[in-house]
């Protein structure tokens, strides 16, 4: 009876001792080659090709990737938004300072006075918070030097767009009274 006992039970110690050596075996691999976290990748980090200042809408051709190796795969959450402050060239653009938006706030004593772009796509890249530009109809000059608020479009990334003018109560009444398809608007380089 004791022999039978031995023999059913030498399997098992022997077992047991084999899955014991693998489980030491295995804690001393582990201690020895611990595992490398995973590393998160840096974030994309765009720098302002030139100055631009609150309100201006971006666009690809503002930013710059600060790193050559970097995808832009996060690069259109950044287009068609309005920077909330001034951004000095070759300075980073924050996504802390984008908005959806532009503010619309006047100068003292002035107006706004949205202008459709319908039709001028070229328009949309070129003029941005800042520009000035002059309207004529025909070859007779409406305004001259008129300061731009922002560029708005709906939605931000569209390209139906308006620029937003900064004028006099006299300007605004003398652009209502014009048939604004018939305008055209030159942009006043400085």
């Amino acid at each position: 009876m004791i022999a039978d006992a031995r023999r059913l039970l030498a399997p098992r110690v022997i077992l047991g001792t084999v899955s014991a050596a693998f489980v030491a075996l295995g804690a001393w691999w582990l201690s020895c080659h611990p595992p490398v976290p995973a590393q998160k990748p840096k974030p994309e980090i765009y720098l302002a090709v030139h100055a631009m200042p609150a309100n201006y809408r971006l666009s690809k051709a503002d930013m710059k990737p600060a790193d050559q190796a970097q995808k832009d795969s996060t690069l259109p959450q950044y287009l068609g938004k309005y920077l909330v402050h001034d951004v000095p060239a070759d300075q980073p653009v924050e996504t802390a300072n984008l908005r959806a938006k532009p503010v619309l706030s006047p100068s003292t004593g002035k107006d706004i006075f949205p202008f459709s772009l319908e039709g001028r796509p070229d328009l949309i890249e070129t003029l941005n918070t800042g520009s000035k530009i002059d309207l004529y109809q025909n070859t007779q000059a409406v305004l001259k030097q008129v300061p731009v608020l922002a560029i708005q479009c709906d939605p931000p990334a569209s390209t139906s767009c308006k620029v937003i003018l900064d004028v006099t109560a006299e300007e605004k009444n003398k652009l209502s009274a014009l048939e604004l398809a018939r305008i055209t608007i030159f942009e006043r380089k400085p």
